[in-house]
């Protein structure tokens, strides 16, 4: 069984999981609405859909380990992939997993292109970025919209 309760003018929800609380907003101001998607979410509980938590993961661990990763595949050259990995590290250091969206990494390139790099080299560091966040922590759970893209000389 789950609640409702207000913050603001906004509905929040909270139900239980496993014995776990768990709360999100409904983002509506309407309660009838609210009580749908509170119905809704009990009734994804009640079927044994399980609801993912929120991501907390950063890119700093998402970074470790595909470090790791390589290291324990020897899938590309170790001291190549952690020259990528520094520039990356530079930009994203302790930013959450789920705020790397496409905003940021456009700024990212935006940065990149600044520094007067060729397409070619950020697209390669792009294509690390890709395969961190298809490694890393949570990764399949970011819900962050980043896309795979492609940068134009």
């Amino acid at each position: 069984m789950g609640s409702l309760y207000r913050r603001g003018k906004i509905w929040w929800l909270q139900v239980y999981q496993a014995g776990e609380a768990m709360r999100k907003s409904t983002g509506t101001s309407d309660k009838a609405e609210a009580r749908r998607l509170l119905r809704e979410r009990e009734g994804q509980i009640a079927k044994g859909e399980a609801i993912p938590k929120p991501v907390k993961a950063t890119w700093d661990e998402t970074s470790t380990d595909l470090r790791g990763y390589y290291q324990a595949y020897g899938t590309r050259n170790l001291r190549e992939a952690g020259h990528r990995l520094a520039r990356l590290d530079r930009h994203f250091q302790g930013i959450k997993l789920a705020d790397i969206d496409a905003a940021a990494i456009t700024g990212y390139v935006v940065k990149r292109k600044g520094m007067g790099k060729a397409s070619g080299t950020i697209n390669i560091e792009l294509a690390t970025l890709k395969k961190s966040l298809e490694a890393g922590p949570g990764a399949r759970e970011t819900g962050n919209g980043a896309r795979d893209q492609d940068v134009e000389a």
